[in-house]
């Protein structure tokens, strides 16, 4: 029995997000330039388990790349998508853009999480 069971695929594309923009302004992301968090999520709201893969400027001409982030919480969650450890496979020192990332998740079956309009506050 799997921490995930009864949890969906999910992800969230920061960039996109209503509040995207504000993060990404704050001085701890100076160069992070998008981010897509990838985990298992609950219908009622939650996570058993969530990773991030960052698209940061490195400059000169590096320019921008993606690395994955995963805490040792979220090892598990990452185990359990053979799916997108392919993708990753495939996409190996491959630039793509998030975007492009984001469609190729939904392919995949991902469901996007995305907040792209604020909640009303009552």
């Amino acid at each position: 029995m799997s921490k995930h069971d009864g949890n969906t695929k999910g992800f969230s594309h920061l960039l996109e997000a209503h509040y995207g923009k504000t993060i990404l302004s704050m001085k701890a992301y100076e160069r992070v330039v998008d981010d897509v968090t990838i985990g298992f999520y609950s219908e009622e709201g939650g996570t058993s388990g969530e990773f991030s893969v960052v698209w940061e400027n490195l400059g000169g001409s590096h320019g921008v790349s993606a690395k994955l982030v995963a805490w040792n919480d979220s090892w598990s969650a990452l185990a359990e998508m053979p799916e997108l450890i392919g993708l990753m496979n495939e996409l190996d020192s491959v630039r793509m853009s998030p975007d492009d990332f984001c469609k190729r998740l939904i392919e995949l079956g991902f469901k996007d999480r995305t907040m792209r309009q604020a909640k009303p506050m009552c």
